[in-house]
């Protein structure tokens, strides 16, 4: 659950990713206003997340820049996880700038049993069915917005 950006344990990170040649690592920075407009619920809990995961985020992506590695831009579901909905990610998706952005989705076909994995207030089905949309599908293609994965990053980075 982003342990990776306390700076001691990014230490580590840095120094597995580095002799592994892992080009990318993970750098939560999510934009606050952005998942506030898209989603009007829980607003005190995002703004707490943001602050811790904002200013250590920010950190790590400092410095994992300035050792050489690579980061995502910005990310999106670091600020409310779980509830990653159709219209949660239209929404956000029409607010997207240019640049790298991970998106985080836990999608399930069905709730897991309380305790198991992903906390049981987690909306994994209805992050599944935002995944599967054809709305949301058709939003991407309009907007240009190219899907991709880090693999094929670094594939691009070291072209």
């Amino acid at each position: 659950m982003h342990t990776h950006i306390h700076p001691v344990v990014l230490r580590v990170v840095a120094r597995l990713a580095r002799e592994y040649a892992i080009p990318y690592v993970r750098a939560s920075v999510e934009p606050f206003w952005p998942a506030a407009r898209c989603g009007q619920q829980r607003l005190v809990r995002k703004l707490c997340r943001w602050t811790v995961f904002g200013t250590l985020g920010a950190r790590s992506r400092r410095q994992l820049r300035r050792l050489g590695l690579q980061t995502a831009d910005r990310a999106v579901g670091v600020l409310d996880p779980g509830h990653l909905t159709e219209e949660f990610l239209r929404c956000y998706l029409k607010r997207l700038t240019e640049g790298v952005i991970e998106i985080f989705f836990h999608p399930a076909v069905a709730t897991l049993e309380p305790g198991r994995q992903c906390p049981p207030h987690y909306q994994r089905a209805e992050e599944l069915r935002a995944l599967c949309s054809p709305q949301v599908r058709q939003l991407i293609e309009s907007r240009g917005i190219q899907l991709t994965n880090f693999r094929k990053l670094a594939e691009l980075t070291n072209a």
